[in-house]
C-alpha cells in the first residue's frame, strides 16, 4: 500500500463524512482528523483520535464518534489495541458525562484477532475494515453498508467521494 497513515486518516474522515450525508445525519461540525486532532479527558489528557465527528442523532442526543484508524499490511489488531483505544473513550466520555454519549469505532486493512472481536464486541465497539484493490477503496460497516471511493487520486488534498452503497 503506497499511502500514508495521515492520508488513510483523512480517506477514512471522507467516509465518515460521506456516511453522515447518506443518512442525513445532522453533523454539528465537520469530522475532524490527524494528529493535530486532541480531545481533552476526565484525567486531563488530551487524548490524539484518528478521526473524530461530533453529531446529533434521531432521538436528539449529542453524539461524539471516536474513530481510530490502523493502516496495516497484514497483522490483525490484537486486544491491546482495542484495551488502549477502550480506555480513551472512557476517559473522554466520563469527562463529558451527560453532555454527549461517546462511541467507538475502529477501522483497519488487517483484521481483528477473535479476542480483539470479542472485547469489541462486549463493550460496543464497533470493528470495521478497509480495503483496497490499488485503485479503489471501500469500507464495510456492522450494519451491511458498504461505502466506497472511486477515481481517488492519493495526492488529491480532498478525496472525490462516489458512494457505492449497497
Amino acid at each position: 500500500m503506497n499511502i500514508s497513515s495521515g492520508r488513510y486518516e483523512e480517506l477514512v474522515q471522507g467516509l465518515a463524512s460521506r456516511i453522515a450525508v447518506s443518512r442525513q445525519i445532522k453533523l454539528e461540525e465537520q469530522p475532524r482528523y490527524g494528529r493535530s486532532n486532541k480531545i481533552l479527558g476526565a484525567t486531563g489528557v488530551k487524548h490524539q483520535i484518528d478521526v473524530s465527528a461530533k453529531y446529533i442523532s434521531r432521538d436528539g442526543t449529542h453524539r461524539l464518534k471516536l474513530i481510530e484508524c490502523k493502516l496495516r499490511a497484514k497483522d490483525k489488531i490484537g486486544l491491546g489495541a482495542l484495551l488502549s483505544f477502550h480506555a480513551r473513550i472512557l476517559d473522554i466520555q466520563n469527562r463529558l458525562r451527560k453532555n454527549a454519549k461517546v462511541e467507538g469505532n475502529f477501522v483497519t486493512t488487517a483484521g481483528y484477532t477473535s479476542g480483539a472481536r470479542k472485547y469489541a464486541e462486549f463493550y460496543g465497539i464497533a470493528t470495521n475494515s478497509m480495503q483496497t484493490d490499488g485503485e479503489a477503496w471501500s469500507i464495510s460497516f456492522a450494519d451491511d453498508v458498504v461505502i466506497g471511493l472511486r477515481s481517488v487520486s492519493l495526492k488529491a488534498t480532498n478525496p472525490r467521494i462516489e458512494s457505492g452503497e449497497s
